[in-house]
């Protein structure tokens, strides 16, 4: 079919069983049998609607059918030819063959966008009738006889129009959609690119820190069976210290980029079992109590009486999530102490029961402006703050993903010397849980509101 971009079909076909109506068409369309009547019609058309000489406009093609069978075969072949009509004047009654609705029926089974106006005086059918055979749609119209020559003949531009629009819209539609096809495979193609950047990546870092880890725990381990072999002088027991603590430090940095490698890579996985809390809180204050009184710092775990003796969760992305606010709390804390509070709550949601562990310090506290900051990778509050405590910057970031992981959130209050609280919030179930970036908040509040 030539393009409607380019053409406009003005190809019509009637099919009536009577001759002179084919002729009244072809005088009304095209006006080629009587050119006085033609130019009356031109007249009279041109002084009621103020149109121009039909000559300067559109002439129409016009075809015959004289029953139904012969109307169907000439919509096949005008589709074979690539030139389909945009469309048909079909009578009512035509015996002894199919009547216009059977015949209509038919030639949409084969052309559904041809346009139809059905040419009836409602006495074989009424336009109920019409419609329960045919059903209610915009490709069909009914013209009443007699007819009006102008009538007929705005019709007939209206409609070719019509189909003219309905054509190039449809050439739109599938244009636009073979363009978001394109676009969709184009995606496609880059996110497959995506993931096998991602997983070059972690496999990298995975080879890359066991390569590293290898030395370093032989480092640490030969240092402390040097420290307890060797009488050394303080000096020299300061350096040893600081050689296994920085080894020690430095596998902590590993572990950390290992996990965040795998959390943006959407490959690390959730362990969900059913875990005693109290033997989890109990663990936990055994594992963090002596980096706090290394310090000089006081460490103590508060837990509510009416915590529940069993959740399903994920413990250890629990304990490390835990670890990472408590060791936080402990470097930027100075004097005082850590408390850790653990109580059940209840929240809107698919997980109402949830448990809130609360890790509050005395130490220099967040300024208001720094909290979304602070959950940034590789990012600590400010630049001073980086150099006087060394840190990585991705202890929180880790944090806060693995408790959306865990269908949780996890919130920050603080102000400027007086210290911080950090709260985990679990939902005490997480079965079928699917993690979601928009579970997890970052709520400002004042340190006093606890």
């Amino acid at each position: 079919m030539d393009s409607p971009n380019h053409e406009k079909n003005r190809r019509i076909l009637i099919i009536d069983d009577t001759e002179t109506i084919h002729k009244d068409f072809r005088l009304v369309l095209q006006g080629d049998d009587n050119p006085t009547d033609t130019r009356i019609f031109d007249q009279a058309e041109a002084a009621i609607l103020g149109t121009e000489s039909r000559e300067k406009q559109e002439q129409f093609e016009l075809d015959s059918a004289y029953q139904g069978q012969e109307g169907l075969e000439k919509v096949r072949q005008s589709l074979q030819n690539g030139k389909p009509y945009a469309m048909a004047f079909v009578d009512v009654r035509m015996p002894p063959g199919w009547d216009g609705i059977e015949t209509i029926r038919r030639i949409w089974q084969v052309d559904p966008d041809l346009q139809v106006v059905i040419c009836t005086a409602y006495s074989d059918y009424s336009l109920k009738e019409i419609i329960k055979e045919l059903g209610v749609t915009e490709k069909l119209l009914i013209l009443k006889k007699p007819f009006d020559a102008i009538e007929v003949y705005q019709l007939a531009i209206s409609i070719t129009e019509k189909w003219f629009l309905s054509q190039r819209a449809r050439m739109k539609n599938e244009e636009l959609e073979s363009l978001v096809q394109q676009q969709t495979q184009q995606i496609s193609l880059a996110l497959e690119d995506v993931n096998k950047a991602y997983e070059a990546k972690s496999n990298f870092l995975a080879n890359v820190s066991h390569e590293i880890r290898t030395p370093m725990n032989a480092i640490v381990g030969f240092g402390e069976l040097l420290a307890l072999e060797v009488h050394f002088t303080p000096k020299q027991k300061e350096y040893m210290d600081t050689i296994c603590e920085s080894c020690r430090n430095l596998l902590t940095v590993i572990d950390d980029i290992l996990d965040f490698s795998r959390i943006e890579a959407g490959k690390l996985t959730l362990d969900i079992v059913d875990c005693a809390l109290p033997e989890m809180i109990e663990q936990l204050g055994a594992l963090l109590q002596p980096s706090a009184r290394n310090k000089g710092l006081a460490f103590e775990i508060l837990s509510d009486s009416q915590l529940p003796a069993v959740i399903r969760t994920d413990p250890l992305r629990v304990r490390q999530c835990l670890v990472h606010l408590v060791n936080n709390a402990i470097k930027f804390t100075e004097k005082g102490g850590i408390t850790v509070r653990v109580s059940p709550v209840t929240v809107e949601g698919p997980n109402p029961s949830r448990i809130c562990f609360e890790v509050e310090d005395t130490g220099i506290g967040i300024d208001r402006g720094n909290f979304d900051l602070i959950f940034q990778a590789f990012t600590q509050a400010d630049s001073g703050t980086s150099r006087k405590y060394a840190g990585n910057g991705l202890g929180l970031a880790i944090t806060q993903q693995l408790a959306e992981l865990l269908g949780g959130t996890i919130t920050v209050s603080s102000q400027p010397g007086k210290g911080s609280i950090f709260r985990l919030t679990i939902p005490t179930t997480n079965d079928g849980y699917e993690s979601t970036s928009q579970n997890s908040r970052h709520i400002a509040e004042p340190v006093g509101e606890k």
